[in-house]
């Protein structure tokens, strides 16, 4: 997928409402707070998951819980003495590191991703509820839909939702990758990402509020220069990232085992 972007400077690029930067480590905690701080007074406050601040502090965590609920203010103060002695935490799961995946921040402003998104849906769907109920039926040769009473229903759903609905997203992750210094070295560098996304909001004025102090803020720090490639390469890493566990569901005999092929036959008995 193609990202079009523009080129603020060469560790900075802003493409629709997401920006793109290059920064080096002894940046990191400085920086992260003033982008915690704009986004507060323009969006709302960043949070991490729980389990996440948790691996900040004890290097592992045994938390299951997916809601965003830590402050990225704590999370910040509780890493900054590690990064002070030249460690930078990272983040991943069991199955993310099989693809070599994880991250240092991931943080939003809403307690659950997954609202938005079914509000989101459920939104499109009502707007042409006809339209949704012809494709469900066509995909199976079987299936009929009580459409008056799924309808009532999706309508009770959204409510529910809409109550919940913040007037705007933002959203904040930061990765590590690699530049190369010689032909046999390469030096770890990272890449932030701050998106944002309009939800019941009139107007965007909270968001380009947001966007032109984060860039103001952002054109003060060098960093690596980011390749033409990175906004794309960005996408697909965290897409990857999110579909790692169902990957190593279906395909984990594979992917999990190198050797993999050799399980294919067994010595005579």
């Amino acid at each position: 997928m193609e990202v079009k972007f523009d080129v603020i400077k060469p560790n900075l690029y802003l493409a629709g409402d997401e920006i793109y930067f290059g920064i080096d480590s002894s940046d990191i905690i400085p920086v992260s707070k003033s982008i915690e701080e704009i986004v507060r007074n323009n969006i709302g406050e960043l949070k991490v998951k729980e389990s996440d601040l948790e691996v900040a502090e004890f290097g592992k965590s045994k938390k299951t819980e997916e809601k965003y609920i830590a402050p990225l203010r704590k999370y910040l103060d509780t890493c900054s003495p590690k990064y002070s002695l030249g460690r930078i935490p990272g983040v991943a799961t069991q199955d993310s590191l099989l693809f070599g995946l994880g991250y240092i921040i991931n943080a939003q402003t809403a307690e659950n991703r997954s609202e938005i998104d079914d509000w989101k849906r459920l939104q499109a769907e009502l707007a042409d509820p006809d339209k949704y109920f012809n494709g469900l039926e066509e995909s199976s040769f079987i299936l009929k839909v009580d459409r008056e009473k799924t309808l009532e229903q999706m309508k009770k759903v959204h409510e529910e939702l809409d109550l919940k609905m913040p007037e705007n997203y933002a959203e904040f992750v930061l990765v590590s990758g690699y530049i190369p210094s010689t032909n046999t070295e390469v030096k770890r560098q990272h890449l932030g990402v701050i998106a944002f996304e309009q939800l019941k909001a009139k107007d965007k004025n909270k968001i380009e509020g947001a966007k032109t102090g984060l860039i103001e803020r952002l054109k003060e720090t060098d960093g690596p220069c980011l390749s033409f490639d990175a906004p794309c390469i960005f996408g697909q890493m965290m897409d990857l990232f999110y579909d790692a566990p169902e990957l190593i569901q279906r395909y984990g005999d594979v992917l999990a085992s190198p050797n993999w092929k050799t399980r294919l036959f067994r010595l005579d008995p």
